[in-house]
């Protein structure tokens, strides 16, 4: 599975900044994944910082992920640094806040792959931009 985790705070009364972790683990008999990510956040609410408003968010972050098959040991790695921009909207009711957003990201890729003469690549600086989501649960106090 995967856990991700972010804590923002206001800076003013429309601008938020935030920090996110992830932590991924999947095993199974065949592989092993493991990743880490990290990412900063800045968002602007059109009317007040985590009430219910339209917001504009960029964020930034990496993600580093290794991965090997246990059959043949063959074993993989990515590290990413994505830049992101989204447009959405916040619901508050007390206490608990939803948002959710659309928007582009841009990933930067490099990726290594075993040692096997079959499986061996090295890929540098792959770069494309992509759809983005937000789908964020929260707590604010």
């Amino acid at each position: 599975g995967a856990y991700n985790l972010g804590v923002d705070v206001a800076l003013t009364k429309n601008i938020s900044v935030g920090a996110t972790g992830l932590l991924a683990k999947y095993e199974s008999d065949e592989a092993e994944v493991d990743g880490v990510g990290l990412g900063l956040r800045s968002t602007y609410f059109f009317n007040h910082v985590f009430q219910d408003s339209w917001y504009a968010s960029f964020d930034i972050g990496t993600l580093d992920v290794d991965g090997e098959d246990k059959d043949t040991a063959d074993t993989a790695s990515l590290d990413a640094l994505t830049t992101s921009l989204k447009l959405g909207y916040m619901w508050r009711w007390t206490n608990f806040n939803i948002q959710l957003g659309l928007g582009v990201t841009n990933i930067k890729m490099d990726i290594s792959a075993s040692t096997s003469p079959d499986l061996k690549a090295d890929l540098e600086d792959l770069e494309g931009i992509t759809p983005a989501i937000d789908f964020l649960i929260g707590y604010a106090f």
